[in-house]
């Protein structure tokens, strides 16, 4: 039962959701746009998964969709370097960035499957 709830992506979707708002919400100080930009990382990873599963499920999966999925994933990465430099609250929240990390690289492993139909 533990096994399958951690190698369910839904898991990852929470944690990285629960950690966006965790960042949104700890960086209060800051401006409204600065606080989108460092607190986005682990909505958008949520987000990719999601609408991969839906083109997955549509039968509209294409491997010519790997590396168009693969670069948006940049933009999260981006967001985690914005909340090292941006972030003006409690530094240790940044330890939650090793989870965060781990769920979109588990999320991307799934929706690369799911994109491609090409699954394991």
């Amino acid at each position: 039962m533990i096994g399958e709830i951690i190698q369910s992506p839904l898991l990852s979707v929470l944690v990285m959701v629960a950690i966006s708002g965790i960042y949104f919400y700890a960086g209060r100080s800051s401006t409204m746009a600065l606080r989108i930009l460092f607190s986005i990382h682990g909505l958008l990873g949520a987000c990719y998964l999601v609408v991969a599963m839906l083109i997955w499920r549509s039968g509209l999966s294409s491997p010519e969709y790997e590396m168009v999925y693969t670069y948006l994933f940049l933009l999260p990465l981006a967001s985690i370097i914005m909340s090292f430099v941006y972030f003006s609250g409690n530094k240790m929240i940044h330890l939650l960035q090793i989870v965060n990390l781990l769920g979109l690289i588990w999320c991307w492993f799934i929706g690369i499957m799911a994109i491609s139909d090409n699954w394991l």
